[in-house]
């Protein structure tokens, strides 16, 4: 798993993208590209949320009873994989 610079991220400059401390984090091409940078550590810690409660509660995300709430696990857990160069669970399509 990788490691980034810890959120809140801010943009700045338009289409530059900062760290808490000040320290550039990238530049978008356009300034809603860099809002949805900017967003980033705070989506991928939502996103843990979420599969957190579905293992805390398997119930929530039963894909016989609730296979929207499944899928969207399967996803969140794909999106988190992206974000940090590790493996989605196995056995779940997004």
């Amino acid at each position: 798993m990788t490691q980034h610079t810890p959120g809140p991220w801010h943009v700045v400059y338009r289409y530059e993208v900062e760290a808490e401390d000040g320290s550039g984090i990238g530049k978008a091409n356009r300034g809603d590209d860099a809002l949805l940078f900017a967003a980033a550590p705070d989506l991928l810690e939502a996103l843990r949320e979420l599969v957190m409660l579905c293992q805390e509660d398997p119930s929530f995300c039963d894909p016989e009873h609730e296979p929207d709430s499944y899928a969207a696990l399967a996803h969140a857990e794909a999106a988190i994989a992206l974000a940090t160069n590790s493996r989605p669970a196995e056995g779940r399509e997004p």
